[in-house]
């Protein structure tokens, strides 16, 4: 389906296969950087065995299942047409309204990363890193008003260069072979064997992944079927870009429990190592061109999502305009860089928080969209990449990738479940907003998407609704009784994450609690010391369980109002149709 008064004046690009693949390589792995933090938190064995096998369980399957919906529906926006087709306009909304927001918040992480090392290797002040930071977003911003076709360019460029550093690695690595890099196979850190393959399947998970992400610029491709024809090459060769400079990199080196990002023991080191230090100055620009290369087309695949969405009346009008000259979608790009300048000042760690498990709901429902399109697309024309199985081997195929979503959601800790369940509500919530007050698909083809004349939303809407609000409540009393008893004694207290100390530091903190600071605050703002220290009993483990108990009631409940609704819809719609 298609609103097709303003998709054709989207500018078309005629490009190379190969430039599809380093746009694609740039979208899903852009480098081995932030690997090193996986070794001596798994163990060298452990995380070279996941570098192996997440592939082949996790990113194949959704690769090859994005390969066939972008072969059968190769249109602008794919991962919110794909389930908008197949599953509705409902559905559609949350995909879309999910993976958008979370690759709002996610691409702030390659412009805090690039900030960190240009902060390190000049020793820029605080203000200083900022301007840094803000200066690289205007920039990638600018050639991505210029078009996909600039954003392509650059990608390559971008993406060669890291390729050279990172081959340079491993031919020096297998050189220098020194150490049995799968010994020990895991860490003794004190942690739990099942927290720390908790967070190995969710670290594998955040490596493999973007397949989807070059969908959402097909309908600016002259040939978009050369989209599913990279993804086939790229997800073996992404795999064996991460696998072998990691384990030639340990077997050089060694000291596997050392390594980290800044740290050491890097990729760099391999090239300090036995060759110059100059060359670990080289890879450290290296480093950075990686980032920028993955912020320089997650700038372009996210900004469409807004896009594709406002053009079916389901976001602000405003961000489907297009440039006269170039044909982009120039506000919606704006838009995704004035959150970024907002966000690359935070954390690191709460960025991955925020953004995380948006992105997961949101490929989760892709794939259940393969899966229905074979039973709503059977046909297809000549040509066209199908996954070569049974339609009945689809479901364990998809099954894999969503069940490992789910144990990342449970294993991650209980603040990561509770600001995942409460950013997955948001997409009802959105979706009610935004129908109510632009219309949605009923204002391109009412016949098609009748909606309900007192509430204004599709009549199909609220069961859906009910559907996933059962679920999301369902899941979140689960977790209430399920996080106290795997988590045990090793979260007790307050999460690090969340302590004022790890994020102000402890003399700040002093100073912020002192007499005159809150005998001001009560003055100017009306809140007490105890508001705050309220705030911080909520943020322990404790406080933290209860709200996600607390968020599930909520959702059962407007579960229940909403299938009620759905009933009441069905009865009236039926009765005038008589």
């Amino acid at each position: 389906m298609e609103n097709t008064a303003q998709k054709q004046q989207l500018k078309k690009h005629k490009m190379s296969l190969w430039t599809i693949l380093f746009m694609l390589y740039c979208l899903c792995a852009g480098g081995v950087f932030g690997i090193e933090e996986m070794i001596p938190l798994l163990g060298p064995g452990l995380t070279l065995t996941i570098l192996l096998v997440m592939p082949v369980i996790y990113g194949y399957p959704i690769g090859i299942m994005c390969a066939e919906l972008g072969a059968a529906l190769p249109d602008e926006g794919g991962f919110y047409t794909w389930p908008r087709d197949t599953m509705g306009e409902f559905w559609g909304f949350q995909a879309g309204w999910w993976r958008t927001i979370g690759t709002y918040i996610d691409n702030s992480l390659y412009i805090i990363l690039a900030g960190a090392y240009i902060t390190s290797a000049l020793n820029l002040s605080g203000f200083e890193s900022f301007l840094a930071k803000v200066l690289l977003i205007t920039v990638f911003t600018i050639i991505n008003l210029a078009g996909l076709k600039e954003v392509g360019l650059l990608s390559s460029i971008l993406a060669i260069v890291v390729l050279i550093g990172i081959t340079g690695v491993t031919v020096v690595g297998f050189a220098n072979w020194n150490f049995d890099p799968f010994d020990p196979f895991l860490a003794n850190t004190g942690e739990s064997t099942v927290m720390i393959l908790g967070a190995g399947l969710t670290i594998g998970m955040w490596l493999y992944c973007g397949y989807e992400s070059m969908s959402a610029v097909a309908g600016e491709l002259e040939n978009p079927q050369i989209i599913p024809k990279a993804l086939i090459i790229i997800i073996p060769a992404i795999a064996i870009s991460y696998f072998l400079p990691t384990m030639t990199g340990i077997a050089a080196l060694g000291h596997w429990d050392e390594w980290s990002v800044g740290g050491e023991y890097t990729y760099a080191s391999v090239l300090t190592v036995y060759v110059s230090p100059v060359y670990g100055i080289i890879f450290l620009f290296l480093a950075v061109a990686a980032m920028l290369s993955l912020y320089n087309s997650y700038l372009a695949s996210g900004s469409r999502g807004f896009y594709v969405m406002a053009e079916d009346y389901l976001a602000p009008p405003i961000l489907a305009k297009l440039s006269k000259n170039r044909g982009t979608p120039y506000i919606a790009i704006i838009s995704m860089a004035c959150v970024n300048a907002v966000l690359c000042n935070l954390p690191y760690v709460t960025v991955v928080v925020l953004g995380m498990f948006m992105y997961m709901f949101s490929l989760a429902l892709i794939m259940f969209s393969g899966i229905i399109l074979r039973k709503t697309m059977p046909d297809r024309p000549k040509g066209t990449f199908k996954i070569p199985l049974p339609d009945k081997a689809l479901i364990p195929l998809t099954a894999v990738p969503v069940a490992i979503m789910i144990v990342a959601l449970y294993t991650a800790g209980t603040d990561y479940f509770l600001i995942g369940m409460t950013m997955i509500l948001t997409g009802p919530l959105m979706y009610v907003i935004w129908k109510k007050k632009y219309g949605g698909l009923a204002k391109i083809d009412s016949e098609k998407y009748p909606i309900d004349p007192k509430t204004k939303l599709g009549l199909g809407d609220y069961k859906q609704m009910a559907r996933l609000l059962f679920l999301s409540g369902g899941a979140s009393v689960f977790a209430r009784f399920f996080l106290p008893w795997y988590e045990a004694d090793w979260a007790k207290g307050h999460y690090e994450l969340w302590d004022p100390v790890t994020w102000f530091g402890e003399e700040v903190l002093i100073a912020t609690y002192s007499a005159d600071y809150w005998e001001e605050a009560v003055y100017y703002w009306g809140f007490a010391p105890e508001g705050i220290n309220a705030f911080y009993d909520f943020i322990t483990i404790e406080g933290m369980q209860n709200a996600i108990l607390v968020i599930g009631i909520i959702a059962l409940v407007f579960a229940c109002v909403s299938q009620k609704a759905a009933i009441r819809i069905k009865r009236e719609t039926a009765q005038r149709g008589k």
